[in-house]
């Protein structure tokens, strides 16, 4: 939890009984560490980045999470986990921030959050400077798979597809069963094995709609126990060759500039990928390519925030395009 001699941040609601549940837990942690970690409401004054930040409640009241839910590295808001529910779960180096790790104790509910409070306490290791956290995903209640039904989801044959590693971590993420880890990671298996057979492979349709949504839930999901050292390399390799081939597949890509204007969803479908694309892959690895995917999607996405209306008025193709 102390991080290069910082001591752990609580970031928490002012009030209510989600300030009791953050009060309770500087309390234990002051117990267990050995100096007290500050309680703070105000995301600007978390030493994000820096220390480890404990985030209590959902995206509708924490704006640490709020900002986490819209990056896809949680989804805690008011209908998830629910009325009783809780989570706690880590989120390692989330952008944009840079090194730091945030730990979600989350609710629906703020009454809940002493219960995530609880849970947290019991899961910690070591005592004093030593105290750590290991990975963890916890959704309460719990919705556990039968072994009948999780052996029957894994005897089917995998989709050949990104769309099946989105579907898969994200319902992981979401339940915390292993099984749909275990899809998800089947489904990067597949796609390693089809990129080495052909590097030059388009993506189809629903890869590309969904471009966006899919690198959210590998940067979400990568630090899953169940991804080694080595199957994270080639995974990475997969997946760059398929972020590559979003410059293609974005419409107008090529002559996105300063001077560019109103686009459509065929441009935005994969410039959003290419923007969760750029940011990891320049913030982990430097990759001059990166940083043009993110130049050009922030160029394409301001361009249009200007606008209030894309080239097409079609209704679904619209709002897409926001």
């Amino acid at each position: 939890l102390t991080a290069d001699g910082q001591t752990p941040v609580i970031l928490a609601p002012a009030d209510g009984a989600a300030h009791v549940a953050a009060e309770k837990l500087r309390g234990a942690l002051q117990q267990r560490l050995g100096v007290e970690p500050r309680v703070l409401s105000r995301i600007t004054e978390a030493t994000l980045g820096q220390a480890t930040v404990i985030a209590l409640g959902n995206m509708l009241d924490n704006e640490l999470i709020s900002r986490l839910y819209w990056s896809r590295y949680c989804y805690e808001d008011a209908l998830f986990p629910g009325p009783d529910g809780y989570t706690v779960h880590t989120v390692y180096d989330p952008h944009p921030w840079g090194g730091g790790n945030v730990i979600v104790l989350g609710a629906s509910r703020p009454e809940q959050l002493g219960k995530a409070v609880e849970r947290f306490l019991g899961l910690l290791q070591g005592d004093g400077q030593a105290t750590a956290l290991p990975y963890v995903l916890i959704v309460e209640p719990a919705k556990k798979l039968s072994a009948a039904a999780a052996a029957k989801m894994l005897a089917k044959p995998v989709d050949p597809s990104f769309t099946a590693l989105r579907t898969n971590a994200e319902q992981y993420l979401k339940t915390g069963e292993e099984t749909y880890a275990q899809m998800a990671v089947n489904a990067l298996d597949v796609m390693v094995e089809i990129y080495r057979q052909k590097p030059d492979r388009h993506m189809p349709w629903p890869e590309e709609t969904t471009a966006g949504p899919i690198f959210a839930a590998w940067d979400a999901f990568e630090e899953c126990p169940l991804i080694s050292p080595q199957r994270r390399r080639d995974y990475l390799q997969a997946l760059l060759a398929w972020s590559r081939d979003l410059t293609r597949c974005s419409y107008e890509y090529r002559v996105i500039d300063e001077k560019f204007t109103v686009t459509w969803n065929h441009t935005t479908f994969a410039l959003l990928g290419l923007y969760y694309a750029g940011r990891y892959f320049d913030r982990h690895f430097g990759l001059a390519e990166a940083k043009e995917w993110l130049r050009r999607a922030r160029l394409g996405f301001t361009a249009q925030a200007r606008s209030w209306k894309p080239q097409e008025d079609a209704d679904r193709p619209s709002w897409m395009s926001y």
